[in-house]
């Protein structure tokens, strides 16, 4: 399917950041963070019975999900979108960095890097959830179809995904280029995240903070990886050689749309209506929707409804002949030569 939208076909003035309404969606956004964390933190104290436990818990949990709208905040501002002006986007970013444990300047060039090249065949690997083609399966060895079965695999997305993302891999200097702001920004990070760690081991429950702060890590990164995996990895989502590809295209027939309430769309900041991010990232998540249903884009083929969401996550591969993504179990009814996959095979 070919997409049929003129970006050039309206203001750009209309739909650009309010200073005044990124302010409001910022102090809201922090608000329900700080009183989530407000809430766990008195709770985190000697507990004596199994209520308490279930309650703290449960109080984690809360800071968790205020977690993944100050992450998606955070991701507003590395398309410079969340406030007019480059300069309040990144200093607004990188201290929303520290709150999601994610070095903000590294994130953004990985992220935007994942924007230029979605549903690209020739350019996978940066930012996005790695994809193969049947072929390219088909050619790997049985150590190797082992590994990516086991990357692909839900549960290791959901359960491990957040410990080594956010916990292990954003901790590591060298995953950037020497000498860079990207390095930089690691470093600050980590020196940051140090100097908390140790001002929360000197008092008594210091110890159950940063657990239950780990406990919402984990749930807010489990709640994010599905989000991110079923934005592009759904059965009928685009994904084409350079010579064919168009960033358009990309963004309307190839990133999702997953139907939610109001109120859980309001959480995610509005990621949810990626197919309208993609399209037009500088667009503010405070006006997503207003642009979606002006320019007529919420019928689009790309809807998911939430119980679709498991059978997304059966999809491991991408066929070339169908152009469409299909299981693992798909590829014994196929005939694709194992040499006509593209990019690299290891």
């Amino acid at each position: 399917m070919k997409a049929r939208f003129q970006v050039s076909s309206f203001r750009k003035s209309r739909w650009t950041p309010s200073i005044a309404r990124g302010v409001l969606s910022l102090a809201v956004t922090l608000s329900l963070y700080f009183l989530t964390l407000a809430s766990a933190v008195a709770l985190t104290l000697p507990v004596g019975s199994e209520l308490s436990v279930l309650w703290v818990l449960l109080s984690w949990v809360l800071v968790g999900v205020s977690i993944v709208r100050i992450f998606i905040v955070q991701h507003d501002c590395a398309h410079c979108s969340l406030f007019p002006g480059r300069r309040l986007n990144q200093v607004t970013g990188a201290l929303l960095g520290v709150l999601c444990l994610t070095p903000h300047t590294y994130w953004r060039r990985t992220h935007l890097a994942h924007h230029r090249t979605s549903g690209n065949l020739d350019a996978r690997g940066t930012g996005d959830i790695h994809t193969k083609t049947v072929a390219e399966y088909q050619a790997l060895s049985i150590r190797y179809k082992l590994l990516y079965r086991v990357y692909r695999n839900p549960w290791v997305i959901i359960l491990m995904g957040p410990l080594w993302q956010f916990v292990i891999h954003f901790r590591l200097p060298w995953i950037a280029p020497a000498g860079s702001r990207e390095r930089a920004s690691i470093y600050l990070i980590d020196a940051l995240l140090l100097t908390i760690l140790f001002a929360a081991f000197q008092f008594e429950s210091g110890f159950r903070f940063v657990i239950g702060y780990l406990v919402a890590m984990q749930v807010a990164g489990s709640v994010g990886l599905v989000l991110f995996y079923i934005q592009h990895q759904f059965e009928s989502t685009y994904w084409r050689p350079r010579s064919e590809w168009s960033r358009q295209d990309a963004a309307l027939c190839g990133s999702s749309h997953l139907v939610l309430p109001r109120c859980l769309e309001w959480l995610v900041a509005g990621i949810n209506l990626h197919h309208v991010h993609h399209l037009v990232p500088w667009v503010p998540n405070y006006r997503l929707r207003e642009f979606m249903l002006h320019h007529q884009l919420d019928k689009t083929p790309v809807r998911i409804q939430p119980y679709e969401i498991p059978s997304c996550f059966r999809l491991y591969l991408y066929s070339d002949t169908s152009r469409k993504m299909v299981p693992l179990k798909a590829i014994y009814d196929m005939c694709e030569p194992p040499d006509s996959g593209r990019g690299k095979h290891g």
